[in-house]
């Protein structure tokens, strides 16, 4: 049975197959993408429960993505992914996110955040973990 869907938005090959094996073994539809063009276009035919996309592939300041993601899918949960060494607290909290996820990432470690997020098991939200 399926349990959602999700849209991953990352240029590293090696974190989309991460992500992607991590959410597919718990039934879990996947779509990947490498850019952020690329990904509103895949918006325009599919609405995901959520879009996990890396900062780096983002235009402008991120939070514009977010509310873009927002105001096509209404309801969808946003993940960004960000360098754990180049962005500041601050810096987080403006994106807005519903979840700010620090490289380098474990694939089970997004999912099991996603998933506490989604059934509301841990207050993150707009927070990086």
């Amino acid at each position: 049975m399926l349990q959602g869907t999700v849209l991953v938005i990352d240029d590293d090959r090696g974190t989309r197959d991460e992500l992607q094996f991590a959410f597919i073994r718990r039934d879990w539809e996947v779509v990947t993408t490498v850019s952020e063009a690329e990904g509103l276009a895949i918006l325009s035919e599919y609405e995901p429960d959520w879009v996990i996309a890396s900062w780096d592939q983002l235009r402008g300041t991120g939070s514009q993505f977010v509310h873009e993601v927002r105001a096509r899918v209404p309801g969808a949960m946003v993940s960004i992914l960000v360098d754990t060494l180049s962005h500041s607290d601050a810096f987080v909290k403006s994106l807005k996110a519903d979840l700010v996820l620090k490289k380098p990432l474990q694939g089970d470690q997004v999912y099991r955040a996603c998933h506490s997020l989604k059934h509301g098991e841990a207050a993150v939200a707009g927070r990086a973990v």
